[in-house]
């Protein structure tokens, strides 16, 4: 039983080295890349946003949600968004509501916030009211712009686009 005792032994270390071998040849992990899709904010904010609560629907979070066909999305890991879209559409819509009055702070419900790449890419944002809108505003703002192709920058341009137009929407009528 001893006799075997030093050839466990090589056998054990020469396991711990062909597994640790193993493990250090397998390819790095590409690096997420993480996107900023608000517009930017023009001049200075003369007022402070609006204060804002905001809920999204459970699939929208930092990965980029992509819409692959009419009932299905997949989570792109690889790609985020530098916040959750929830905070990503309350900071707009508080920048757009700067300066109005409010009985209370307004709550919205980011339902879309989604790349379609059913057809021609695009992407999409719908942002619902939770209760009254705010006086001006539309009760459902609902935006799409298309994108240049299907590489992540370029639907992020697209949101960034998409994100805008509906920033138009919650601007004061003048």
């Amino acid at each position: 039983m001893n006799a075997f005792r030093p050839v466990r032994g090589l056998v054990a270390a020469l396991s711990c080295a062909a597994l640790a071998a193993c493990l250090s040849s397998s390819p790095a992990l590409p690096p997420v890349r993480w996107f900023d899709p608000l517009p930017a904010a023009t001049g200075a904010l003369a007022v402070p946003p609006a204060p804002v609560r905001a809920t999204a629907a459970p699939h929208l979070r930092q990965p980029f949600a992509v819409r692959v066909s009419a009932r299905e999305f997949a989570l792109d890991a690889g790609h985020q968004w530098v916040d959750e879209p929830a905070t990503l559409c309350a900071a707009l819509v508080g920048r757009a509501l700067a300066g109005r009055e409010f009985a209370a702070a307004p709550s919205i419900q980011v339902d879309a916030f989604e790349l379609d790449v059913t057809a021609a890419p695009r992407a999409h944002v719908r942002i619902v009211f939770v209760g009254n809108a705010p006086a001006g505003a539309p009760a459902v703002v609902d935006a799409w712009a298309a994108a240049a192709d299907r590489s992540p920058t370029a639907c992020a341009e697209a949101m960034a686009q998409a994100l805008a137009a509906a920033a138009a929407q919650l601007a004061p009528a003048r």
